[in-house]
Parts: C-alpha cells; structure tokens; sequence
C-alpha cells in the first residue's frame, strides 16, 4: 500500500503539487478573506481579492529579485575582472603548492569550456522549461485557491457528509487543530526568515559585500531547504563577492559569520520560535 501511494504520488505530482499548494494557500488567506467578509465584501470578492494580494506579493518578490539580477548583469565587466584576477592567483597557487603547471591547467579549463559548450544549450533549455512550469505552476494555484475558498463550505458539509454523525466533533477538532497548525507554522516561518534574512543582510553590509540585501534576502529563503539550501546560498554570496571584490578576507568573514547565523538560527530560533508555533 506504501508503494502504490508512493507511485501515485510519483506519477501524479503534476496534479498533486498544484492542489497541495492551493490547499496550504488557502488556509492562509483564510484570515484576510474573513476580515473582509465582516467589512462586507461579498465572498467571491473576498475571496478573489485574497487571491489578488497573495499574487501581489508573490509578483513583488520576484520583481525585486528579478532587478537585483539585472544589476548583476550590468557589472558583468567587473564581474569578469576581479574572477580573472581570482583565477591567475588559484592558478600561481596550484603551481606552488601542487606543482600543477600552467600547461596542464589550461588543458583542464579547456576540457570544462568544452563541456559547458555543450552542455549549454541543455541548460538553457531546462531553465526555460522550468521557469514555464513555475510561471504554470502559479496560476493553476491561484485559480486552485480561489475554487478552495469559493467552496470551503461545501467542501467542509462534504467531509460530515462522508463520515457518520457520531465522528462529527472528531472532524470538526481535526478540521480546526489542521488550520491553526497550518497558519502557526507558516507564520513562525516567515518570522524565522524575516530574521535570518536581517541578520544575512546586516553582516554583508559590515562586511562591505555589494548587493547585501538581496544576498541575505535571497540566503534566508534557500535556508528554507534543509541542508543543502544554506550551502547553495553561501556558494552564491561566496561567488558574487568574489566577482565584485578582490579581497580574499571577505569572502572568510562571510562563510564565518553565515555559517554562526545558521546555528544561532537551526538550534534556538526554528525550535523557540517555529517550534513553538506547532507545540513541538
């Protein structure tokens, strides 16, 4: 049974994550709808204006990700400056401390470009494919959302309906403990990352890093995903920095202090503060 929900889950992804995330958006405009229904909104409108600001939101943080990008894009001359200068002094050391000589160094860059050269086209490819299904993604949410909250009613009468009436109070505590611990626990999240992404942004800006609120903005999201997700975000501050700076003691002060930021926040501030959320 295990294996056939697994497979179900595997083969039907593309109409499970859809309804998943609907179902976990829902919940949480479940406040704004109901506020707005007391203000005397009409529900298909409260509902549709819920769905609007999620959208909102969602459409703002990509934008300002989206302009800090192209920023990356108009210093691609210094970018590609200080990565030469980083490159020459790996190269020295390799020859020094490794006895790699310069030779065989160039053979094996140009053994990476060829690989990239072909491979690029591939990754192009995957990328403009992937941001497809996200930008797909978003609107079957949207419209997944809006149907949820339209009907939330029906859909609440058809549980009762499927269950006998002495399990009613069971639902009923199911249904609501389900709600509170949904909305708590994202709630906790975003205050955990609206912490962590201050705390990133405040160290890059001591430290001098171009970009500094974008990188701990952008960090504390991918901190999101367990264990890879800080190393993914400190190999791309890491990166950047190297690219605008051509100090090797900054790049030490970041991977010190956001290494001491991801333990200060994976053992006091998720167990004080989401913990806490969902009684763990």
């Amino acid at each position: 049974m295990i294996f056939l929900i697994g497979l179900f889950i595997y083969i039907g992804h593309g109409v499970i994550v859809p309804i998943y995330f609907s179902i976990l958006l829902s919940i949480l405009l479940l406040p704004v709808t109901n506020f707005l229904e007391k203000c005397y909104f009409p529900s298909n409108i409260a509902n549709f204006i819920a769905v609007i600001f999620a959208l909102a939101f969602i459409a703002g943080l990509i934008y300002f990700l989206s302009s800090q990008m192209a920023g990356f894009l108009n210093d691609a001359s210094s970018i590609r400056q200080h990565l030469t200068e980083h490159v020459a002094t790996l190269q020295n050391w390799a020859q020094q401390k490794l006895h790699i000589s310069t030779a065989q160094q160039k053979v094996i860059i140009d053994n990476a470009k060829e690989g990239i050269n072909h491979s690029g086209s591939q990754y192009i490819g995957q990328t403009f494919l992937t941001v497809s299904e996200t930008i797909v993604l978003i609107i079957l949410v949207a419209i997944y959302s809006f149907l949820i909250l339209c009907y939330r009613h029906l859909i609440k009468r058809f549980l009762f309906a499927v269950f006998s009436s002495q399990h009613k109070e069971s639902i009923q505590h199911v249904l609501i403990e389900s709600k509170q611990i949904i909305q708590q626990y994202m709630t906790g999240l975003l205050i955990e990352m609206a912490i962590v992404a201050t705390c990133n942004s405040i160290l890059l800006l001591i430290i001098g890093v171009k970009y500094a609120i974008f990188l701990g903005i952008f960090a504390a999201i991918l901190n999101i995903i367990p264990y890879i997700g800080l190393f993914t975000g400190l190999v791309f501050t890491v990166l950047v920095t190297l690219g605008n700076s051509s100090s090797m003691n900054n790049i030490i002060w970041i991977i010190v202090g956001m290494e001491t930021i991801h333990f200060l926040d994976a053992n006091f501030l998720m167990t004080k503060i989401v913990g806490s959320k969902v009684k763990i």
